[in-house]
């Protein structure tokens, strides 16, 4: 699907980013000499990361995520002629380096999937957003899956069973553009062990983990790039107003189901993709260059 192929270089960038947070590493390979400021001093410049994981041909990392031991990622193997290609799912040993496939849970026959993506808990489990498309048929279908720490399959729900989806559409109004599709992004683990993730567009779902119910449906102001757990906080980052460029990171507060009141702002307009370090900080990207955003 050619869609897909869109988040090669932001998976690349982002799978750099992350790794930040580990410390050590080559100095040479991020940034270059645009390296912007900031204007409060919150975020600084990183320079430092570790070449961690090199994926070479026509192959790229759809989506990761880590916790102290392994490294979890989805990689997709694709024809340069034909843009097709195939998903798998992968276990990296952080100490060994020993890595191993992980079979993919298949409940649509005749699907193709693709790894949209992917978060662990606090046991150490992991969790996917799951894309499974039918050429023929034309059905494209969500799942979140959970597998063990050493990829054991555990559990599989289908998202459309319990989330009512409109219609895909545009409108514009006054020279600004709005869309209304659902394509679920952005897995985090709420303090609960509770599933949350956004729409691809300003609408942040929290699914039961236990029972698979939908425990709430919200609607932000604006405009979510990214959405990351920092402990059990989860923090989302995009433009809060429609009709602003301006970037801000903002807490989300699972309990009320809201933002908290407070916002951190001057966030570079390009820094679209956001992660967490294991030092408690926020890193994201602009342009080229790696920055760490002291909350």
């Amino acid at each position: 699907m050619k869609r897909k192929l869109m988040v090669s270089a932001v998976s690349i960038i982002t799978a750099m980013s992350m790794l930040v947070g580990c410390g050590g590493g080559d100095s040479s390979g991020a940034g270059g000499s645009n390296k912007p400021g900031s204007s409060d001093g919150n975020w600084e410049y990183v320079a430092t990361y570790n070449d961690f994981l090199k994926i070479e041909g026509n192959t790229y990392v759809m989506s990761f995520t880590s916790t102290d031991e392994k490294f979890y990622y989805g990689k997709y193997d694709y024809d340069p002629e034909t843009w097709e290609g195939d998903a798998s799912l992968w276990i990296k040993d952080i100490e060994t380096g020993d890595e191993k496939q992980v079979e993919i849970d298949m409940p649509f026959e005749g699907s193709d999937l693709y790894i949209s993506d992917m978060a662990t808990d606090s046991d150490g489990n992991l969790s996917l957003i799951v894309d499974f498309y039918n050429e023929e048929t034309d059905e494209e279908t969500f799942c979140i899956q959970s597998y063990s720490a050493d990829g054991e399959f555990l559990s599989s729900v289908n998202l459309s069973d319990i989330i009512e989806v409109d219609t895909p559409s545009a409108s514009e109004e006054d020279g600004y553009y709005y869309f209304n599709y659902f394509y679920p992004s952005q897995l985090c683990i709420d303090k609960n062990g509770n599933y949350v993730f956004c729409d691809g567009n300003e609408t942040i779902y929290c699914v039961n983990s236990e029972t698979y119910e939908l425990e709430y449906e919200a609607t932000a102001d604006g405009y979510i790039f990214s959405m990351v757990n920092s402990g059990d906080e989860i923090y989302v980052s995009g433009y809060m107003d429609i009709k602003s460029d301006s970037m801000v990171v903002m807490k989300w507060d699972t309990d009320k189901q809201d933002f908290y009141d407070e916002t951190y702002e001057h966030i570079p307009s390009d820094a679209y993709y956001m992660f967490a370090g294991d030092d408690g900080m926020l890193y994201f990207n602009s342009g080229n260059n790696l920055y760490r955003y002291d909350l």
